[in-house]
């Protein structure tokens, strides 16, 4: 955690200089809590730490989700529930629900609607953070993703075929 400190100091650092607005997305191919875990040093986590600077996240954990909905996780961490396949659909409608916001991979194209939500093209940037989000008491949003690479031929279940 104090080489990550530094490390996100230095990128603010240098973003300042380049006149440039930071944001980081901690957990690239982890599920780690970061909201959590504390800077031995500073005493807080990196989002207090840095609290100017936007902190996204992807995650499976509904739970994590749902308290980031609720204002739980500090302001400057947006994180956004990932369907993995049909297993997880519930979670994912608890989510939107609680006023979260659920990523879906789409094959072919995306719809306009998805599960009753309008879906947010997802595609146009990786900054979740920038996405709309539920105003108090409403349901969230369906961020789609179009598949690519090998997830175009992916059977699982975990691409969502749109043409049918």
């Amino acid at each position: 955690m104090e080489t990550l400190f530094l490390d996100c100091k230095a990128l603010i650092t240098k973003a300042k200089r380049l006149g440039l607005q930071p944001c980081i997305r901690l957990n690239g191919t982890s599920d780690l809590a970061f909201h959590r875990l504390l800077v031995p040093s500073q005493g807080k986590t990196l989002m207090e730490c840095f609290q100017s600077v936007p902190f996204y996240d992807y995650t499976k954990s509904a739970k994590k989700a749902v308290d980031n909905a609720k204002g739980v996780h500090p302001q400057n961490y947006t994180v956004v529930f990932s369907r993995d396949s049909s297993a997880n659909e519930a979670e994912c409608h608890q989510v939107l629900s609680a006023g979260g916001n659920v990523a879906v991979v789409f094959r072919d194209s995306l719809p306009s609607t998805f599960w009753h939500r309008p879906v947010l093209n997802g595609d146009q940037t990786d900054l979740r953070f920038l996405d709309r989000k539920a105003r108090a008491g409403r349901h969230g949003y369906v961020v789609g993703l179009k598949a690519k690479g090998a997830a175009k031929r992916d059977q699982s279940g975990f691409v969502v075929d749109t043409l049918n």
